[in-house]
């Protein structure tokens, strides 16, 4: 009897055996099956992942040129997916902007046992830099009672409130902020005042915060790699800083230091504006351009209450980050969407909107100097620049516009605790392909004066040359001089007001001043 339980117990494990190894092709096909599935998956260059759009932007804007190697491509894709930067926001499940239509959906809140909804447009204006104003004249209304609820978007800021309750009375309100750029006309036909010779190009600030050029070659990748490949971007290694803070900023956009203009303030009326400060986005709207200031961090100029009693350019980002703050409590995140992606998606608007007329833009980007920044809001961050930069490339808008990308200063907090404050922050000039070939005294100059000591002073004289070149000039020994022109390449660091405590080659003419 036990001999004949043994021949049975052999015989169901020939028989298991027999059916593994039948089945091993099958495994081995279906594996490959799944391995060439995978393979057929689309390349992407926006490998980090980021919430919604609140612009409508397109997807894959500013791709057709990249650069990418394949094998750059497989190292960015293998990256592991990184935290969204901003907590998710309810509003952002149940209102939707498509086709300049907003829509609420009602089955949706319905099939999450929302019973009676109360949905409110609410456009809203600058009030004053600190504040923001609602007209209840432009409110639009909606309970649901057509079995939908949507609303045309017509202004270029709205607030879009939703309350809700529930059967057991249960009360919520849900909110959404919504931007986009309103054309005006107007604005590209407005007169042109002086009498200069022009270049005739549009101007493309980016100023990237507390980056030094190692640092934003290691933290910025993408970017970096398609403004020096992609765009042949001119380097200066030996660009400055001028002072803390909003230094470099404010002498770019103006010429002079604090302190200087600090004693025109004081002759103001209203305390802490700086509206009567000599602005460079003045002087591009007498020469006919449109302007925009998009900065991401509203307090940038240090001032709470912010720094213009009137607003300074024709387009101004800073009401929507204002109500956002309002709305939820920061100014980092306009809902689930990072202020930085809501900047960029704004001046991507704008410079679309009005890509047809003569454009000066100013985008400040300031989530880069927040502290204790992780990789990978680096990478996110890093995607939306590149992306940005790309849909200008595609859009054909850098066949007439001058791009400088910068930065303001180099942070110590920023830069691992260093005591070091002589790291050089980053700074590249991209010259339009008609420049390059018209002006050639430019761009032997540009490689010049890449290899001498400059600063934000500098910039400001050049982006005025924009204006009214003057082909016949030298380069200065002043504090202000033009890099369309070569600087002398004895000039000081105290010739070109940059501090000592910045200088990193020589500070005086004679040694013993």
């Amino acid at each position: 009897m036990a001999r004949v339980r043994s021949r049975r117990v052999l015989l169901i494990i020939t028989i298991l055996i027999a059916v593994t190894f039948l089945t091993l092709p099958w495994l081995t096909t279906s594996e490959d099956k799944v391995e060439e599935k995978n393979d057929t998956t689309n390349d992407t260059d926006e490998p980090y992942p980021h919430p919604k759009n609140i612009l409508k932007v397109p997807k894959d804007a500013g791709r057709a040129n990249d650069t990418t190697t394949k094998e750059e491509e497989t190292e960015e894709k293998t990256t592991e997916e990184p935290e969204e930067m901003c907590p998710p926001n309810v509003g952002d499940k149940y209102i939707t902007w498509e086709d300049d239509i907003i829509k609420v959906n009602m089955a949706r809140l319905q099939a999450d046992g929302w019973e009676k909804l109360d949905c409110r447009y609410q456009p809203f204006l600058r009030k004053m830099d600190h504040d923001v104003a609602f007209n209840p004249k432009d409110v639009m209304q909606d309970l649901g009672q057509r079995g939908e609820i949507s609303f045309p978007m017509k202004h270029e800021f709205v607030k879009v409130e939703c309350r809700l309750l529930s059967a057991n009375k249960t009360r919520q309100t849900i909110y959404r902020l919504f931007s986009q750029v309103m054309k005006n006309d107007k604005l590209v036909k407005r007169d042109v005042q002086g009498k200069g010779k022009p270049l005739g190009v549009n101007v493309l600030l980016l100023c990237v915060g507390s980056m030094s050029q190692d640092r934003l070659r290691r933290n910025l990748p993408l970017t970096y790699r398609f403004l020096t490949r992609g765009l042949k971007a001119r380097e200066f290694p030996k660009y400055h800083m001028v002072g803390k803070t909003s230094a470099a900023l404010t002498a770019a956009m103006t010429g002079q230091v604090q302190s200087e203009l600090d004693a025109d303030i004081e002759q103001q009326h209203f305390g802490w504006y700086k509206d009567n400060y000599p602005w460079l986005w003045g002087e591009y709207k007498k020469a006919g351009y449109v302007t925009l200031l998009a900065e991401e961090m509203p307090s940038v100029w240090g001032y709470d209450k912010g720094a213009f009693r009137n607003q300074p350019t024709d387009h101004y980002l800073r009401t929507l980050l204002v109500q956002a703050k309002k709305t939820f409590g920061t100014e980092e995140c306009v809902g689930s969407t990072p202020a930085h992606q809501a900047t960029l998606d704004y001046t991507r608007d704008f410079t679309q909107k009005y890509s047809e007329g003569l454009m000066f833009v100013l985008t400040s980007i300031h989530e880069t100097s927040r502290t204790q920044r992780k990789a990978s809001d680096f990478a996110t961050i890093d995607a939306d620049i590149s992306n940005l930069l790309k849909f200008w490339n595609d859009q054909l808008i850098l066949q007439n516009s001058v791009v400088v990308v910068f930065s303001d200063l180099v942070d110590v907090a920023t830069e691992g605790g260093t005591e070091d404050d002589r790291d050089l922050p980053f700074m590249c000039i991209v010259l339009p392909p008609h420049i390059e070939d018209q002006y050639p005294r430019i761009v032997a100059s540009l490689k010049v004066n890449q290899n001498r000591s400059t600063s934000p002073f500098d910039l400001h004289k050049t982006l005025l040359e924009v204006l009214d070149y003057r082909p016949k000039q030298k380069g200065q020994y002043s504090r202000e001089s033009s890099l369309f022109h070569e600087i002398p390449a004895d000039r000081s660091c105290q010739q070109a007001g940059i501090p000592k405590e910045h200088c990193t080659g020589k500070y005086t003419v004679h040694p013993e001043i």
